[in-house]
C-alpha cells in the first residue's frame, strides 16, 4: 500500500528539516568526538593495564588505584613566583589485612621460581 503525502505535509517536513539542521550538524560532530575520545580512552586503559600488570599479579587483581591514595600536602615553602610548593605521596588506602593473603613475600616467590634442583645420589639397592 503506497501512502500519498500532500504538498502541505512535505513542506512542513522541509521546514522542520531546515529548523533542526544546525542541531543535526552539532550532533554529528559530537558523535565523532565521542568516537575519537573512546579510542583515546582504550589506548590509555591498555597502557595502564600493561604497567599495572605486576601489581595485579602480586595483589590478586587489585590495581594501584584500588590500594593506594594520592595525598598532596603543602610543604610550607614557596617557589620563585610565590606559589606554594606541594609534595605528593601515595599511601595505602586500607590496612594491610584487607589485601588477599599471600603465600610468602614476593622475594620468596621469586627465589622459589629461580631455584635450581641439584641431582641427588641414589644408593644401589643390589
Amino acid at each position: 500500500m503506497n501512502k500519498q503525502f500532500t504538498q502541505k505535509t512535505i513542506a512542513q517536513w522541509k521546514r522542520i528539516a531546515a529548523n533542526v539542521n544546525a542541531d543535526v550538524i552539532k550532533r554529528d560532530k559530537i558523535i565523532a568526538k565521542i568516537a575519537e575520545l573512546n579510542n583515546e580512552l582504550q589506548e590509555l586503559n591498555s597502557k595502564i593495564d600493561l604497567q599495572e600488570a605486576p601489581v595485579k599479579l602480586v595483589t590478586n587483581g587489585f590495581t594501584t588505584s584500588d590500594i593506594l591514595t594520592k595525598v598532596v600536602e603543602e610543604t610550607g615553602k614557596f617557589d620563585k613566583e610565590g606559589r606554594p610548593l606541594k609534595s605528593t605521596k601515595y599511601v595505602l588506602r586500607y590496612p594491610e589485612t584487607i589485601l588477599p593473603p599471600m603465600e610468602g613475600t614476593c622475594e620468596e616467590q621469586v627465589n622459589e621460581e629461580t631455584k635450581t634442583v641439584e641431582p641427588t645420589e641414589f644408593a644401589d639397592n643390589e
